[in-house]
């Protein structure tokens, strides 16, 4: 991980791992440039030892024994910052490992967290759906209860409107025997009655005709006088018949 918290996933073959490289190059470019001018100084002092009548060979050897200990130094200079490198390298990869296994493992728990949210969604879900069956169910049992009441109420309608024909019925009978008996009441008054007419238009008849017996009989005896008949005789007669 670099100072900017940015994570590097590399090999060792690839080109554009980290900025680290681009420093070896740099320090191996720069100890080529020393080295060329370490020749360069070389030559230059064996023309000046030329120059000087100076023995080369000496001069030479001592600028090799320089040369020699320059890139000594500057190969240990180098190791050193190659291993430098390398331990920052390592100490990166270690950073990087440490911060995939966190990743991973923030992962896992992404992932877990993700199963458990989806759980629990589906456990919802089916709480929602029981929640709605037990809901239809209450609504038709709701239902049906209206409708057993409303059934209820019908049944004790038609109980009432029963007991209500059963009353009627019983008041309608028990008119009809009071009508029964006020027209045999009346049939036995009229036919007392008609039967009361009848003796007293006998009883007229009997007086009237006794009324025309007696007028006869009157008659016939005034006959009988008128014929010469004694009067007491006719009377006899008359009160005989």
């Amino acid at each position: 991980m670099s100072a900017h918290g940015t994570i590097y996933r590399f090999n060792a073959l690839d080109e554009n791992y980290p900025v680290e490289v681009a420093h070896i190059r740099k320090a191996r470019a720069r100890i080529e440039a020393e080295t060329e001018a370490q020749l360069e100084e070389q030559a230059r002092i064996r023309a000046d030892a030329m120059a000087r009548s100076v023995a080369p060979n000496e001069l030479l050897q001592s600028r090799e024994l320089d040369l020699h200990r320059l890139e000594r130094e500057h190969l240990r200079a180098e190791n050193l910052a190659i291993a430098a490198v390398e331990h920052r390298m390592e100490a990166e990869l270690r950073a990087i490992e440490a911060d995939n296994a966190c990743i991973h493992m923030e992962e896992r728990a992404r992932q877990a967290a993700e199963e458990r949210a989806q759980m629990a969604d589906q456990t919802l879900q089916a709480a929602r759906a029981r929640v709605e069956d037990e809901t239809q169910m209450l609504l038709q049992m709701q239902k049906c209860r209206e409708a057993e009441m409303c059934a209820h109420e019908a049944m004790a309608q038609r109980r009432a409107g029963q007991e209500d024909l059963i009353q009627a019925l019983r008041h309608q009978e028990a008119l009809e025997r009071a009508m029964s008996v006020s027209q045999r009441a009346a049939l036995k008054g009229v036919k007392e009655t008609v039967m009361a007419l009848e003796l007293q238009q006998a009883l007229w008849r009997m007086r009237r005709q006794r009324r025309l017996l007696l007028l006869l009989l009157l008659a016939m005896a005034a006959g009988l006088v008128a014929l010469g008949v004694d009067h007491e005789v006719a009377r006899t007669w008359a009160t005989k018949l």
